[in-house]
């Protein structure tokens, strides 16, 4: 596992044990290159001047990832939840707000269930700016939840498990 320097020792075994999911995501990342990669014909001025065809267009960015316990699945919490109160640390809703990361991963029972949605389009469409109450946490922070529904309302899910695609279709 990864040392992380000066952090909190509950820090430490949230983010140790959040690394044992990171080949699954990157699995369903890689699975998904066709819903964040295009490839599209040249225009004749491309094929004229720079010998191209075809030209691949990514849409570039970071991937936050949230994992809940096998005791949150999907058919009990259809939510997503965002921590919002650390302390007086800056939390994950404070960084996305302020820009940070452009796709998050959020997965229901250690991977039971996932969606992978586009966090620029969450903060474009203004659903941040929505009141949301915030719930206590078991370790004195605070998380504000996001209902999946809100998020296919405003086409921000790009891929989903299964039973997340039954749900919101």
């Amino acid at each position: 596992m990864i040392d992380v320097i000066k952090m909190p020792s509950t820090f430490k075994k949230q983010f140790n044990w959040s690394l044992q999911f990171n080949p699954k995501i990157k699995d369903i990342v890689k699975g998904l290159a066709g819903k964040i990669i295009t490839v599209r014909d040249a225009t004749p001025k491309e094929d004229m001047t720079q010998s191209t065809d075809l030209v691949i267009e990514v849409d570039v960015g970071t991937i936050a990832a949230r994992v809940r316990k096998k005791n949150c699945p999907f058919s009990k919490y259809k939510d997503v939840t965002i921590r919002s109160y650390n302390k007086g640390y800056k939390t994950e809703i404070h960084k996305i707000k302020e820009g940070w990361g452009s796709w998050y991963i959020y997965a229901w029972n250690e991977f039971n269930n996932w969606i992978f949605y586009d966090i620029d389009r969450v903060r474009n469409t203004g659903l941040l700016n929505k009141e949301f109450p915030e719930m206590s946490n078991y370790d004195g922070t605070k998380f504000i939840s996001i209902p999946v529904m809100d998020l296919q309302l405003i086409r921000a899910i790009v891929d989903c498990s299964k039973e997340v695609k039954e749900y919101i279709n």
